[in-house]
């Protein structure tokens, strides 16, 4: 496993050991251009933290998103540009 720690608050998450890039994007292209695009992240989206109540660290809402993706190797949907 890999732990993904941080200097106060310790560990966040742990992922699968893997020897693989911890971003990957495919563009699958056609003749008008991208038809299909998917990426794979190892966390989220926002790796914004804050200081909440009392002083407890509140993760953004997509600190964590990426996860269930990267975790078991999915590539998540990407929108297509119009």
């Amino acid at each position: 496993m890999i732990p993904f720690n941080h200097d106060l608050l310790g560990q966040l998450h742990t992922m699968p050991f893997s020897s693989r890039s911890t971003y990957a994007h495919v563009v699958e292209m056609g003749g008008e251009g991208p038809v299909r695009i998917s990426s794979m992240f190892p966390l989220g989206t926002s790796g914004d933290i804050r200081l909440g109540a009392g002083g407890m660290p509140v993760l953004d809402e997509n600190f964590l998103t990426m996860t269930p993706f990267f975790d078991h190797f999915e590539y998540r949907s990407f929108p297509l540009p119009r």
